[in-house]
């Protein structure tokens, strides 16, 4: 029991770090270029795929390349751009967004094409608010309890200051705080 508590309460502790991470990435995406948290690692990197993750004005970009270098008439090179541009973007109902993107290189005789790019791009806000969800869920209702535990004003006493009420029902002695008003006749 103690080692699953412990495994649970380092699985959140973790989350909560890249929850941190990502929000202080998303927000440095508001400032100007020179201040803004950049990286780009590459995951993985093989002779015929690389895979990318890099930040993107308020999404994260997560780039699949595939490689597969062949030779295209120039023809064939403006149908699969054509086809590009009809449909560049596909939206899923959370903000996720992918495209396939072709590379190019012209050549006077004709045209290579490298590969493709998958590109996916994920909402900052998912992101953190996935990773938060862990957290919340080991450390808030114990921050709650010890809230109410500690900030709650027992029944009897001083909403003001804490001083009991016992001896003395309609004025706080300590403060002057009127403690039952009665209401206003007129």
């Amino acid at each position: 029991m103690r080692v699953r508590r412990f495994a649970f309460n380092l699985l959140a502790g973790a989350s909560l770090v890249v929850m941190l991470a990502l929000a202080i990435v998303w927000a440095s995406q508001v400032l100007p270029l020179g201040f803004r948290v950049r990286f780009d690692w590459t995951l993985i990197d093989s002779h015929d795929r690389v895979i990318e993750l890099e930040p993107s004005s308020n999404m994260l970009m997560l780039v699949d390349s595939r490689i597969y270098p062949r030779s295209l008439s120039t023809a064939q090179a403006n149908a699969i751009l054509a086809n590009q541009r009809k449909s560049p973007f596909h939206i899923t109902w959370i903000g996720l967004k992918w495209t396939d993107e072709p590379s190019f290189e012209w050549h006077p005789t004709g045209v290579t094409l490298y590969g493709t790019a998958r590109v996916y791009l994920v909402p900052f806000g998912l992101l953190v608010f996935v990773f938060a969800i862990l957290p919340a869920g080991r450390w808030l209702p114990s921050l709650v309890r010890w809230t109410r535990r500690h900030f709650t004003v027992p029944a009897g006493h001083c909403r003001k200051c804490g001083y009991d009420l016992r001896a003395s029902p309609d004025v706080c002695p300590e403060c002057g705080t009127p403690c039952n008003p009665q209401p206003l006749t007129t």
